[in-house]
Parts: C-alpha cells; structure tokens; sequence
C-alpha cells in the first residue's frame, strides 16, 4: 500500500513537471518569435529591397563605383550595394539574366546587345566608359616582351604562327581585329584561346599566348612586371568609341525603378569625383578595390565616362555591322532598343535637388 501510494506521488510529481515543462516551451517559443520578429524590425535599418548587386571585374573602369562606394554616395541614397566578383562580361550577363546579380558593367558588345533583344527587362542605362582619338590607350594590344624584342613577333602579319589570348566576339575582338586588318588579315587567320583576364598576364610572361588584348590598369601590370609590350591601342583605329556600358536587370528596370534612380545617383556622383582625375584621394581608393599599388595606378590611362551617363549610340555602328558579317549578331539594335536615358535623367534631377 505504502509503495503504492509512493508510486501515486512521484505520477503527479511527474506530470507536474510535464505539465511545466509544456509551460516553458511555450514561454520559449514565443520568447524567439518576439526575437525574431523585434529583430527583423530593427537591426540595421536595411531593407532587402534596397540591396543592389553589381558585378566587379577589377578594372579601373569600376572606379566611379568604387568611389561611390567608399565616400558613401549610395549609401546617401538609401542603397546597398554588394560587389560580385565575376571576371567575364558573359557570366555576369547570364547572372543577371536568373537574377542573381542587378547591374552589369561591361564592354558594349555582342553579348550584351543580344541579351537585350530577347530579354525587355534588361537595358543599358548609362555610360561606363567611352574611347576617343588621341586619348590615352585603356584599351590595347600586347605582345610577349620575348618574342617581341626577338622580332618573331613584330606585327599583326606574325600572329598567325602563335595562339593568340581573346574570343571571337566583343569589344576586345573588335580591337584585334581592327589591328589585324593592318596586315590584310582577320581574326579569323588567327587560334584564338580564351583565358580569364585574371591569368592573361601570367599566360602572356610563359609564352602561353604571344599576345593579347588588355585593359587598363592590367595593361600597365604587365608592361612593368616585363610579361609585355603594348604595340597598338584601340583609340588608334577610332576617332570615338562607346567601349563599355553599365546596364539594369530587371529588378531596377521593372520591379523597382525608383532604386534604379537612386543607385544612378550614387553612380554619377562617383563618375563626378572620378572625373577629376588621378587625385589622391581616387588612386588611394582605386588601389584598394583593384589591389593595385598607387605607385603602379599613376599615369595608367583610365576612361572617359560622360559626367550626365549619356550614351554615345552611334559610334559603334561599325562594331555593330561587323558583328552582323561575323555572325556574332543576327541584326543591328536601334537607340531605342539599346538604352533607356530615364535613370540618368530623373538621377540627374535627385542630384540638384539634393544640393
């Protein structure tokens, strides 16, 4: 009887402590949903909607992005934005396509006008960089430091005995074959082998390629370290140039014009202070994103980029009908269908009435 009774208490003990317990658990996890919720709330103020992706290549025309970044010019804006690393103009446009990144910065190619005319949500917005006759060389051809003071390769009439660094389509394509052309040759004389621009110098200094295309600062990178010699620029063969392009996806096209404003606000206010040229304060900037030295950024050519992001359209009709003949575009696209000036405009517009 004793035992039993015993057995009795220690039932209701326990389903005291069950009954506690539940109590607890409860208490506990409303305790994290009030967390959660206080925290979603809080936190640092930022909104998911105001995150903008933009991939980054390293070059020195991401500059006026660099620059707005670090002096807080987006973040003045309300917007957030977060650096893809993504070396190729083709990857970064396939990442925008599934909406993995918002904004491509890239040259004004084959690859991108293609995208355009089967994609209505993604447009080029603003310019990122343009060539003219007699400016410095951003873009241009180097030859092997060897094979160039060897005079086994002296010109463009040499080429044809080597693999050749590049692709057959793009801005860098357009700028070989122009050079080729000197000779009475094409790209298609050449064996053409595609390499990262991040292992193009290396592949230059081994003699992997005796030549290649670059862009600044890589071209003075491998000028000094002794992998190269610059023998022809792309400002040589044209009197104006659109060469690259910044361009919207569709969450800044059409989900969210009114960040696609705000972000080019922040943008042509780094194009500003990247526009005064190699200051200090812009080479101190440039060298971090690019991990380039100061001492190797001086004097290195870096782009033209319109103050107000115009576009400069017509001057790459001949880029457009070449790549038409190359098959690399199955037509020709109009202004209209290329860019949308709205960001710049209305961006423009935020800017003086922010001052």
């Amino acid at each position: 009887m004793a035992i039993i009774m015993i057995k009795s208490k220690v039932d209701k003990k326990r389903g005291t402590w069950r009954n506690m317990n539940k109590k607890i658990d409860i208490k506990f996890i409303v305790m994290l949903i009030i967390i959660a919720l206080i925290a979603s709330c809080s936190g640092t103020g930022e909104s998911k909607d105001n995150i903008v992706k933009i991939s980054d290549n390293g070059t020195a025309g991401q500059a006026p992005i660099y620059i707005a970044l670090e002096e807080g010019y987006f973040e003045d804006q309300g917007v957030q934005v977060e650096l893809v690393a993504i070396n190729r103009s083709t990857e970064a446009i396939a990442a925008m396509i599934g909406g993995d990144i918002d904004v491509v910065t890239g040259g004004a190619g084959a690859s991108i006008i293609n995208t355009i005319q089967v994609e209505e949500n993604i447009k080029v917005v603003a310019d990122r960089g343009h060539i003219s006759k007699g400016h410095c060389t951003y873009m241009g051809v180097l030859v092997n430091l060897d094979l160039f003071e060897s005079g086994k390769v002296a010109g463009p009439q040499d080429f044809v005995n080597y693999s050749i660094g590049g692709n057959s389509t793009g801005v860098s394509a357009y700028l070989m074959e122009l050079y080729m052309n000197q000779a009475g040759l094409s790209l298609k004389d050449l064996n053409l082998s595609s390499i990262p621009p991040s292992s193009i110098e290396e592949a230059l200094a081994n003699q992997t390629i005796a030549a290649a295309t670059f862009v600044a600062p890589r071209i003075s990178k491998a000028v000094n370290s002794g992998a190269g010699v610059l023998v022809a620029g792309l400002e040589d063969f044209v009197d104006d140039y659109q060469s690259s392009v910044l361009s919207f996806g569709k969450k800044l096209m059409l989900d969210n014009r009114e960040l696609g404003v705000k972000f080019m606000a922040g943008y042509l206010l780094g194009v500003k202070q990247f526009n005064e040229g190699q200051t200090e304060r812009n080479l101190e900037i440039v060298s971090k994103y690019t991990q380039t030295p100061v001492e190797e950024l001086e004097g290195t050519c870096w782009p033209l980029i319109n103050n107000d992001g115009h576009i400069n359209f017509e001057t790459f009709a001949d880029f457009q009908d070449w790549s038409v003949q190359e098959g690399a575009l199955e037509k020709a696209i109009t202004e209209e269908e290329f860019w949308d000036s709205h960001f710049t405009e209305e961006a423009y517009k935020l800017i003086l009435k922010s001052n």
